[in-house]
């Protein structure tokens, strides 16, 4: 019986920017299939992020592919990795499906590697950056995107790894934390999840020889919580898998009729009451100490995603630790061990505080202390702005961050970036991350994390230089063609065949075109590598609204729609770029003006917030307060709830949108966020209420003393 697994993942998981660079990869080397993979850094084997197209006939051989590439990755060191996007080229075993390859592989700081694959069925193909002059910009977009991925991941699971600490700290039972699981993080699809235990437990032989798998805990759909705890299952009809399990650290098989009938009717019995058609399996294990397995089932064929694996291998980590505190329970001090021993295994620095006045610190684990260059006993139990008053940031870079961290709340979650010299004078960019802490419905502290994102920033200064050298280079033709074509337009216009005025038009348009987009991705480059400057000054929000208005009334004229203003003059100052936040209104008006129906209403409207309870639901949590809330509002279609979510990734496009052929590329609210995101505030779409369709986008403005 093989593992049967997906070899990519379904399109509705698969980040629409790497199916966009993947689709013009493909068109401009004429390749016939092009694949993302993320190397795994637990088994350095690649996985598969995209593929494009979908369905490729005659099938390739994938086990054959993945060999392959396998093969080609164990011979790439990271620190050998180039950024100069220049593929290797290979020749393959053509019963593979295809008779040639091109790769490139890249570093995704600070700790993983990824690439790009493209195949060709025509042996001897190839091609030159020359005649696909794109390739340097889409690999550094497939680049971006999957450190944007691997960074929300960290986040997630950070929240996660939070959650799952309260309960172990509440109940550390196994039972307790299948109840977690089944509450807060398996979708609908898990039907049961068991934990099972290696025995017979001797302190004298940890590791084993063992001879059978014991339930230690169990819930289904079917029979609920507890029913199976206790049964025993015999190692021996399991070998094979287990010895799999060993090697890949997870076990997925999407059909179990061929598994079920290696097993005993015992087994099939337990198996059958689940009512289980696929089953995913993980080890519970430290370091080589084998401890056990988390058992997972679905009752229809389905595979996790890769995000959903990582999720429940964090897990895996807490059973772990839990059921090593059982072993070492005669110690007083077996559950200090074992949150040591789970934040030291975390690669960011971490450290939780109780929430009273001085912010006590509770715990830290090494990578903290080390990050900063601290010694455990003099952080353990001090207090949180005192050890801070010694880290070596720039004065208002600790005055703002020591001010942001007091008044967070028992709600708010906050996250941030600064630069720490550390006590060899080298500098590093660090990322912070903030989330309240619960036991039950009480509020027991904060958890902080701290990610080295050096390299990362490095990387993308290096990318907005190069696009800025580019740049120049790129608009000079832009606008002599835009600039002879809209000559041609003006003096020749009444002389020239249909045919040539149509074709000079569409030169004109496109070459306009070409100029928002590069401007826009420049722009989103700088704001990524902090470069984005901003020019700021004190400014009325209702003046910016009604200037923005004026400029586009020809457009919403045209339309013969209505812009209603519920401005506000009374509302205080704001410390903004008032160019760039006219840049944000102009792009959300005018993007009402282009979706919403022809003599239809636009409303815009800014109100002050103070408290949590003035802010629209939708607004994210981490709003900060005091804020100006400014709203654009259409009477539009609206977008969906996914659509609402996605809609200010860089390239995205809903599939209406797409579908009516609406001009854009899907970088203005891009654009939007980051500019927004710069001042401090918070940009949302929000979908439309009830029976009542609209387009609703809002922004806020934090109100700040200057």
């Amino acid at each position: 019986m093989e593992t049967i697994a997906a070899p990519y993942p379904p399109i509705d998981q698969t980040d629409p920017r790497l199916l966009y660079v993947l689709r013009n990869l493909t068109a401009q080397t004429a390749s016939d299939m092009g694949c993302v993979y993320v190397r795994n850094v637990d088994t350095n084997a690649p996985e598969i992020s995209a593929v494009y197209p979908a369905e490729v006939s005659p099938m390739p051989d994938w086990v054959m592919m993945m060999q392959w590439l396998s093969e080609r990755l164990e011979r790439i060191k990271p620190n050998s990795l180039q950024s100069d996007n220049t593929p290797q080229f290979y020749s393959l075993d053509e019963t593979m499906g295809f008779a040639g390859a091109a790769l490139w592989a890249f570093l995704i700081p600070p700790d993983i590697s990824g690439g790009i694959v493209l195949f060709f069925k025509e042996r001897g193909s190839t091609f030159t950056t020359e005649r696909a002059p794109d390739i340097p910009v889409l690999i550094d977009l497939a680049q971006t995107a999957l450190e944007n991925q691997h960074l929300v991941e960290k986040l997630l699971t950070t929240e996660a790894m939070a959650y799952t600490a309260q309960a172990i700290a509440k109940d550390p039972s196994p039972q307790s934390i299948v109840h977690v699981m089944r509450d807060h993080i398996f979708d609908i699809h898990v039907s049961s999840s068991t934990i099972l235990l290696y025995g017979p437990a001797d302190v004298e032989r940890p590791n084993g020889p063992f001879d059978y798998l014991e339930i230690a805990a169990s819930w289904s759909q079917e029979l609920g919580s507890g029913q199976l705890i206790g049964q025993t299952f015999p190692l021996e009809p399991f070998q094979p898998w287990l010895q799999q399990l060993e090697y890949d650290k997870k076990l997925t098989i999407i059909d179990l009729k061929d598994f079920l009938l290696t097993l005993d009717s015992f087994s099939q019995d337990i198996i059958d009451r689940l009512q289980a058609q696929s089953i995913t399996i993980l080890p519970l294990q430290s370091h080589k100490r084998r401890l056990g397995l988390l058992v997972l089932t679905t009752d229809k064929a389905h595979e996790f995603s890769a995000f959903e694996l990582r999720t429940f291998q964090i897990i895996c980590e807490f059973l772990t630790m839990t059921t090593l505190t059982e072993i070492v329970q005669q110690q007083s001090n077996y559950v200090q061990q074992i949150r040591a021993a789970l934040l030291d295994a975390v690669t960011n620095g971490v450290l939780m505080v109780h929430p009273d006045e001085r912010a006590t610190i509770l715990t830290i684990n090494k990578q903290f202390t080390e990050m900063f260059g601290f010694k455990e006993d003099e952080a353990q139990g001090a207090s949180l702005w005192a050890l801070f008053e010694d880290i070596r940031v720039a004065p208002h870079v600790r005055r703002d961050l020591l001010k942001k961290w007091q008044e967070s709340g028992p709600i708010q979650r906050d996250e941030g970036e600064f630069k720490l010299v550390n006590a060899r004078g080298i500098a590093s960019d660090l990322e912070w991350y903030s989330a309240p802490v619960y036991q039950d419905k009480d509020f027991i502290g904060r958890i902080y994390t701290f990610h080295d994102v050096t390299t990362k920033r490095s990387a993308e200064r290096l990318r907005s230089e190069l696009l800025a050298r580019v740049s120049h280079e790129l608009r000079t033709p832009l606008t002599s063609i835009s600039g002879f074509a809209q000559f041609i337009l003006d003096k020749e216009k009444d002389t020239l065949p249909d045919s040539a005025r149509q074709y000079t038009e569409i030169i004109l348009k496109s070459a306009h075109q070409l100029t928002t987009l590069f401007n826009d991705m420049i722009e989103i480059t700088r704001a990524n590598a902090g470069e984005l400057k901003l020019h700021m000054t004190n400014a009325s929000i209702a003046d910016i609204i009604i200037e923005t208005v004026a400029k586009l009334e020809m457009q919403y004229k045209h339309r013969k729609q209505k812009v209603i203003m519920g401005v506000d003059d009374d509302l205080p100052a704001v410390y903004v770029d008032i160019d760039r936040l006219g840049q944000v209104l102009t792009n959300l008006v005018y993007n009402a003006i282009k979706y919403g129906p022809e003599k239809g209403e636009i409303r815009v409207t800014n109100v002050l917030a103070t408290k949590r309870t003035d802010l629209p639901k939708s607004a994210p949590q981490e709003t900060f307060l005091p804020c100006i809330v400014v709203s654009v509002i259409d009477q539009g279609a609206g977008l969906n709830e996914a659509d609402a979510e996605r809609v200010f990734l860089p390239f995205y496009r809903t599939r209406a949108t797409r579908a009516a052929n609406i001009e854009g590329v899907g970088l203005g609210l891009a654009v939007s966020r980051s500019i927004i995101e710069l001042h401090g505030g918070r940009i949302w779409a929000e979908a439309p209420l009830k029976n009542k369709p609209s387009g609703r986008f809002f922004f806020t403005i934090p109100v700040t003393e200057n």
